[in-house]
């Protein structure tokens, strides 16, 4: 830094460049300040440590450096653009990028689908403009079996659009609980409430927490709506109680796409009893809207994030929203598959998140993973309402442990499994509906399983087989069928005495014993929570994709409905 001027520096492989502003011009950044030696080594740090001072670079070798402050998509192109024509279309493909671009013989235009939008330009390096409405004939030539025919899920009129179409306007329908809902409902803000005004309505929105908070009318007396996980509650003060609302005003349904909210408009009251109410949602909800006969991914709008730094802190709260581009958006036409996520990282760790949807199974997934210098985690879930199958799980640890749980269901059935690993050793185990469980420990030295079967019997690690009572008391089976084991005296016969083996696996049968008691509780209250009216296990399974705060998600299957990379940007706008 100089005194009321500052440079900014991009390491550039092992050179540096410099700019008086992130915008450009970028060239050759000289000799670095000094302070560049101080760099920590740390993980973070250490590539740019290593490369001070950094090897000389000359101006012409600088690249082009393109900076953009929202969701932008990029596309690189290896050298030249390479231009081979598409059988039977006045189309021509632009082979040597991983991007759908193409060059249309006619108007001589280059044409680049993303986010199952279509824009054009005249020149590569010049102004990209929306051809949603009025794309050229002959897209919808490009035969079946080409390596592009995914695109064709976005030319309107086709086959694959019309299907695609169709999916995004099938409901997916929950019943929930009026009594049990609310019980899973949580939000919060950071510091007290604040809202946000959604133009051309009488509404605003909660803007500092990552829950989706609607306040309609007046602040003295307004009510307040909160849409998550696709259901819908009601309350008349920011944090609730929260009740299950069995009927959602129309002004909600006016919630334009420039709001932030748009995506609640796609959830609606289905029916309604006296103990639970029927939701439903369409793929809106999750980001892919209808929209000029074909699929898009988001409503093309740029939300600002929200923003807070708190007394003495050095870093913010954030929170943001989905966004249409820079968002990995695919989607595949041969089996319906769609979904969108993203990435992101820095100096201290850094996070990601992932959801789709396949109409063909009717499995909803999500997962999400962050990371830092305390250590990691991972999460996942996923939800077929077809079939009543839902399995979610989670791994973390740090530079001294790990530890994971994870459970399946369908219908009454469950198996639910974890463990733990540290210098030590580790210890997993397992336990089911039926009764079945069992644990495996391995440490230095020493390790064994003790498994445990209907009517109370186990496999202790000396690989016996045993059973126990009601009163606690323990019967060993041998050839001679089942027999009570007398800790004094032995194994029931005269004189007999228990080996060191079969005295240590008894300590671990009652320890197994004792824990399974104390997890009965646990599978009772997951019991009811799984027979709450499917909320737990439908809508809120079902929220796999859905467009909560923070949402976009990361790349995972289907076909890529745009780079990621770029060579020219199309930021996000009002498309």
């Amino acid at each position: 830094k100089k005194a009321k001027h500052k440079t900014y520096y991009l390491r550039l492989e092992k050179s540096w460049l410099g700019a008086d502003d992130l915008a450009g011009p970028w060239g050759p950044a000289g000799k670095l300040p000094k302070p560049f030696k101080k760099l920590p080594m740390s993980p973070n740090f250490k590539d740019a440590r290593v490369n001070v001072p950094g090897e000389k670079i000359d101006a012409g070798d600088v690249p082009t450096v393109h900076v953009s402050n929202q969701p932008a998509e990029l596309i690189v192109i290896e050298g030249e653009p390479k231009l081979v024509p598409i059988p039977d279309t006045p189309v021509l493909l632009v082979e040597n990028t991983e991007c759908d671009l193409f060059r249309h013989i006619d108007d001589g235009h280059y044409y680049y689908l993303v986010s199952g939008r279509w824009f054009r330009t005249k020149e590569l390096d010049g102004a990209w403009a929306s051809a949603m409405g009025d794309l050229p004939a002959g897209f919808d030539k490009i035969p079946s079996d080409h390596a592009k025919a995914h695109v064709l899920a976005s030319v309107p009129g086709t086959p694959e659009a019309e299907e695609a179409v169709l999916q995004a306007q099938i409901p997916q329908v929950a019943q929930v609980s009026r009594a049990d809902a609310p019980k899973e409902v949580k939000v919060e803000y950071t510091g007290e409430p604040e809202f946000r005004a959604i133009e051309g309505t009488k509404m605003a929105y909660a803007v500092n927490t990552p829950s989706d908070v609607i306040r309609l009318g007046d602040t003295a007396d307004a009510t307040y709506y909160l849409c998550q996980n696709g259901v819908w509650f009601v309350g008349k003060a920011p944090r609730g109680p929260w009740t299950v609302a069995d009927e959602v005003p129309k002004d909600i349904y006016d919630i334009p796409p420039s709001s932030p909210m748009h995506h609640t408009t796609y959830v609606y009251v289905y029916d309604s009893t006296p103990s639970t109410v029927v939701y439903g949602y369409t793929p809106g909800y999750m980001g892919a809207y209808v929209g000029w006969g074909c699929v898009v991914w988001g409503t093309g709008w740029w939300y600002d994030p929200y923003y807070y730094y708190g007394p003495g802190w050095g870093y913010p709260i954030y929170y943001g929203y989905p966004y249409s581009y820079g968002a990995g958006s695919w989607y595949n036409p041969a089996t319906g598959f769609y979904g969108r996520g993203y990435s992101y990282y820095g100096p201290y760790g850094g996070a990601g998140r992932a959801a789709a949807y396949n109409p063909r199974t009717g499995t909803y997934a999500r997962g999400g993973y962050a990371y830092g210098y305390g250590g990691g985690a991972t999460w996942g879930q996923a939800f077929n309402p077809r079939t009543g199958t839902y399995a979610a799980g989670y791994r973390a640890g740090d530079a001294y442990s790990s530890w994971g749980r994870g459970v399946v269901s369908r219908g009454d059935q469950w198996l639910k499994a974890g463990g733990y690993s540290d210098a030590r050793g580790s210890v997993r185990g397992f336990r089911t509906s039926e009764g079945t469980g069992g644990i495996r420990f391995d440490g230095p030295g020493k390790g064994g399983s003790i498994v445990k079967g209907p009517n109370d019997v186990y496999v202790g690690r000396d690989g016996n087989v045993y059973r126990r009572d009601g009163d606690g008391g323990w019967s060993q089976h041998g050839k001679d069928g089942w027999k009570p084991v007398d800790r004094g005296a032995g194994t029931g016969g005269a004189g007999d005495r228990l080996s060191q083996g079969q005295k240590d696996a008894l300590k671990g049968l009652d320890r197994s014993a004792v824990q399974r008691q104390r997890g009965a509780a646990n599978s009772g209250r997951y019991g009811n929570w799984k027979s709450s009216g499917g909320y737990s296990g439908g809508a809120r399974g079902r929220s796999a994709g859905s467009m909560s705060r923070g949402g976009g998600f990361s790349r995972g299957g289907g076909a890529r409905m745009g780079g990621r990379r770029g060579w020219s940007a199309i930021e996000g706008g009002r498309m």
